[in-house]
């Protein structure tokens, strides 16, 4: 929609979320932007993709997200999602802007695994790496019931991340701490001038 002015260009926003029902296999994407004064020149996107089949027996994890807005809200638009409207993040870039982390998941499928493996342990943590320890303060830990599903969420303070490549981790173990489910998600941080954690040392 053409705006009047700048200031009303800048509160213009094309975020959208569409959800589809897609059988497991590979899954191809085409995007297409047009620009309804100039039909001649348009912006594509194509992209493909593989949804794996769901273990059938035991717990997984969808994708994280990270999001850029949380608000407790009932009104009932796309981005709304368990009671909340959820903003996702347009990239997996956190610039100085940003002082929180936000992430969201969920798990499923927890109720198939066996009672001997309990009490789950949960852990979300930012780490340098894949598969390695949390940095400092990184470290989430929740202990989780057998349910269908469960909702992961919740929030990091990032002013001491200094700029770098991250990755955001969950993990779902068993009372004997062996893995069950996993994921990760990469992303980067730009913080030139990052808080210095105290340590109480």
């Amino acid at each position: 929609v053409p705006r009047a002015s700048i200031n009303a260009l800048m509160m213009h926003s094309i975020i959208d979320v569409r959800r589809y029902f897609m059988i497991p296999g590979q899954i191809k994407m085409k995007f297409v932007l047009t620009d309804l004064a100039d039909s001649i020149h348009h912006f594509t996107y194509s992209d493909s993709f593989t949804i794996s089949p769901p273990p059938p027996n035991t717990a997984f994890y969808s994708d994280l997200q990270l999001l850029d807005t949380i608000l407790e809200s009932p009104a009932q638009t796309v981005l709304k999602k368990n009671g909340r409207q959820q903003v996702p993040e347009c990239t997996n870039f956190l610039d100085e802007n940003k002082s929180i982390l936000h992430y969201y998941a969920e798990l499923y499928q927890a109720d198939k695994i066996s009672k001997l493996d309990y009490p789950l342990i949960q852990k979300v943590t930012i780490t340098k790496n894949e598969n390695e320890n949390a940095l400092g303060h990184f470290l989430k830990t929740d202990t989780i019931s057998p349910q269908q599903l469960s909702l992961v969420s919740g929030s990091f303070p990032i002013g001491t991340l200094p700029s770098g490549n991250y990755y955001l981790n969950v993990t779902l173990e068993n009372n004997a701490r062996i893995i069950i489910a996993s994921g990760s998600l990469f992303f980067q941080r730009l913080n030139t001038q990052p808080v210095w954690e105290d340590t109480g040392s």
